[in-house]
């Protein structure tokens, strides 16, 4: 009887789910299937509130670093040179530290002039919403809310900004008209 109970239980939940995720398809077609970026919020390092959701209709770029990762250093580069290459009202690059010493990474950001959005996550809720585990990794995020790409680790053979090149060229919100 108790094993009975058990699984009408767990097959009321999954049918539950199921439910949920088929209405949620129905009152969003163009996510059904795909990865939904998790909303958040966040203060940045310039003192700026900045969420996903009023980010909506841009393409958003998250790169998840740390000043102890030399890869994530021999990245900036390429990420000062996506901020020149396309217009923050269409890209909004959003470099997010798991540094522990807030003094350390402050003085790295100035030194090394990174003046993006600059968070640090000291709580790592961000990263752990985004399931980040490695770095440097970066999300390629589209003006509804989907993560169109992802990306971890420093490819020597082929830069950073090449390899969200072929992704950024996809977005309708990023059209050739938009590039400096």
């Amino acid at each position: 009887m108790r094993w009975g109970v058990a699984f009408g239980i767990i097959g009321l939940v999954a049918c539950l789910a199921a439910f949920s995720a088929a209405q949620a398809a129905q009152a969003d077609p163009q996510r059904a299937g795909k990865e939904v970026a998790p909303e958040f919020e966040i203060i940045t390092l310039q003192g700026q509130r900045v969420s996903l959701k009023k980010l909506a209709g841009r393409v958003v770029v998250m790169d998840f670093w740390a000043t102890w990762c030399e890869p994530c250093r021999d990245a900036l580069p390429e990420l000062k040179e996506l901020t020149k290459k396309y217009p923050a009202e269409k890209l909004m690059l959003i470099s997010v530290s798991v540094d522990k010493d807030d003094r350390i990474w402050r003085e790295f950001v100035g030194k090394e002039k990174m003046d993006w959005t600059q968070y640090r996550d000291a709580d790592h809720k961000v990263r752990e919403a985004f399931g980040i585990h490695s770095f440097p990794t970066y999300l390629v995020i589209d003006g509804a809310g989907i993560i169109k790409e992802r990306f971890t680790g420093f490819n020597p053979q082929e830069s950073t900004v090449h390899r969200l090149k072929a992704t950024l060229k996809q977005l309708p919100q990023l059209d050739s008209e938009g590039h400096r």
